[in-house]
């Protein structure tokens, strides 16, 4: 799937020495875009980094090397500022629980994550009068208490699940890391959407396309597919561009690792069959998208208008993530140069 008219963005050559092999070059076809306040968010986000990470601390040089600001431009390109900002506090919490959680430090401890998530429940709930001292629950403390008011009682208790469903699954990962076992490939993929935090970014498109949708769509097998096809996406690309990174770190969920360990194989033929997965689930995302499209409106289904909105907000999901990951730091690409948006896009 690699017309000329799909917009390409080549993988750098990867590091010599014991880097990941060469891969084929990864291709999507959405178009680049970012939000127009974005360098707006470069400075939320710093704010955000000190207060939570501490000023002392590696975190805020370490994040304005990772440009997550660009990532959450380029993945929620239409939000209006207010709810702009608060989408990337949310994205880069789910980065600073997953480092939390990290092998070599408290991601070695199961009781730790447990304790995790057993103490964000009643944040997400609106339990908690004051803050928590711990920046994973006070962040989310503080989310929740500008963010309700945006989207409302429904809109956060969607949200709220998927965070505390991602909370669950990064404690279920600690647990089989802990353990020294390295999943099947199907358990990684069933499991890989919570982990990344998948659920919990498409609830934001979601958030930011206006009212939340009925159950009967959310739960439909329509948008479930389109959802869930769209999310193997950009988990694979995300797998394949942070091989390095998690190689080096010892971190076995990667779906190269589960398939390399799964199939008996080398690492490069590992990578293939992870690409050849990522061209199959494309293709299944757009002969979804095309199906959740046709079947027009009907009882209890929003116009085919509010469905175009959710599947460009998934689109630019996954190209976001692609263009993001190519360039930032936090996987070795600082040197790259994230793909050129024309204005009529931003």
């Amino acid at each position: 799937m690699n017309p000329s008219s799909v917009p390409e963005v080549a993988m750098p050559s990867p590091p010599p020495g014991d880097g990941v092999p060469d891969m084929p070059q990864l291709t999507l076809p959405f178009p680049s875009r970012i939000n127009p306040h974005t360098e707006h968010l470069t400075h939320h986000l710093e704010e955000w980094a000190h207060r939570w990470c501490g000023a002392g601390s590696s975190g805020p040089a370490s994040w304005r090397a990772a440009r997550f600001e660009q990532l959450v431009g380029r993945m929620f390109p239409t939000p209006a500022p207010a709810l702009f900002e608060l989408m990337g506090e949310a994205v880069v919490w789910l980065f600073l629980y997953d480092d939390a959680l990290d092998p070599g430090g408290p991601g070695d401890d199961p009781d730790y994550a447990g304790h995790l998530t057993a103490q964000l429940r009643p944040v997400l709930d609106g339990h908690c009068a004051v803050a928590p001292a711990d920046p994973l629950l006070g962040s989310v403390w503080w989310l929740r208490h500008r963010l309700l008011p945006l989207v409302g009682a429904a809109g956060w208790r969607l949200l709220a699940e998927e965070l505390h469903g991602f909370s669950d699954a990064m404690r279920r990962e600690v647990l089989a890391r802990t353990a020294g076992r390295t999943p099947t490939p199907a358990e990684y993929l069933a499991a890989r959407h919570a982990t990344s935090g998948w659920h919990i970014l498409t609830t934001l498109v979601e958030l930011g396309a206006g009212p939340v949708l009925p159950d009967t769509v959310r739960g439909g097998e329509a948008y479930r597919s389109v959802r869930a096809a769209a999310g193997d996406v950009a988990c694979t690309v995300n797998d394949l561009l942070s091989l390095d990174k998690e190689r080096a770190a010892g971190e076995a969920h990667n779906l190269v690792f589960a398939l390399l360990h799964h199939e008996q194989c080398d690492l490069p033929a590992a990578v293939g069959l992870a690409h050849g997965w990522l061209d199959a689930r494309l293709d299944d995302y757009l002969a979804a998208r095309t199906r959740l499209l046709a079947a027009g409106p009907g009882p209890a289904r929003p116009e085919v208008s509010t469905l175009a909105l959710q599947v460009s907000g998934f689109e630019a999901l996954m190209r976001g993530s692609l263009d993001w990951s190519l360039a930032t730091g936090r996987y070795g690409h600082a040197g790259s140069e994230l793909t050129d948006v024309p204005k009529e896009q931003a």
